[in-house]
């Protein structure tokens, strides 16, 4: 399963624990794919293929995110910008 973002492929989403400053922003956007662990006090996937997510509701996501931590990644595991 893939998603097209701004005519680029997308593989996988991830959260940058480093950069996560545990808001919980993406979880109440996006809580099929993304929960809170909790011993570390960031987000992390929890399922990186949840049915019925949309390509527009990632690009949410991602965008609301305020430390940019959460980041989407091609077919070869590369870090893919949208901007």
């Amino acid at each position: 399963m893939s998603w097209q973002i701004k005519e680029k492929t997308i593989s996988k989403v991830g959260v940058d624990q480093e950069a996560c400053m545990g808001c919980g922003t993406c979880v109440a956007l996006l809580g099929e794919m993304i929960e809170m662990d909790e011993s570390k006090g960031v987000a992390r996937v929890k399922s990186n293929f949840p049915p019925n997510i949309s390509a527009d509701k990632i690009l949410e996501v991602v965008n609301a995110c305020p430390s940019g931590a959460i980041k989407l990644y091609d077919e070869n595991g590369q870090v893919v910008d949208l901007s």
